[in-house]
């Protein structure tokens, strides 16, 4: 992505992602997510290219994700701090977000989601979305 304009991502995630994305989404996990208020949805990969999807298609209400670096309106292949949302990152950006409440569900579908799960209410770790 180093030197592609953050417009022309965001295009692209706009256009052709959500058709791969959809594909994708659990029908089980999909049900519990859209059953929630407030949704927020914590991932590893770019905030840039997936929240279209998660917002437009989803629902979503806030998307935390890893952010790329940019200057002058363009991508520098860079990831900003604090690096790439896994594990203990994860949980501090849901902490950062909510602050002392506890989201109410949290889906999850990894060994490294462990850490944020740990901050939700209910948790379920056998799902992906």
């Amino acid at each position: 992505m180093a030197g592609i304009k953050v417009s022309s991502i965001e295009s692209v995630a706009r256009a052709v992602l959500p058709k791969f994305y959809a594909g994708d989404v659990h029908p089980e996990s999909w049900r519990v997510f859209s059953s929630c208020g407030k949704r927020c949805v914590l991932t590893a990969n770019p905030r840039v290219m997936v929240e279209p999807f998660l917002k437009e298609f989803l629902g979503a209400d806030m998307v935390l994700g890893t952010e790329i670096a940019s200057y002058k309106g363009r991508a520098t292949g860079l990831v900003c701090k604090p690096g790439i949302l896994v594990g203990k990152k994860k949980a501090n950006a849901l902490k950062k977000a909510f602050g002392e409440e506890k989201p109410d569900i949290g889906l999850g579908d990894r060994q490294t989601d462990a850490p944020f799960m740990a901050l939700c209410k209910v948790i379920n770790t056998s799902s992906q979305l």
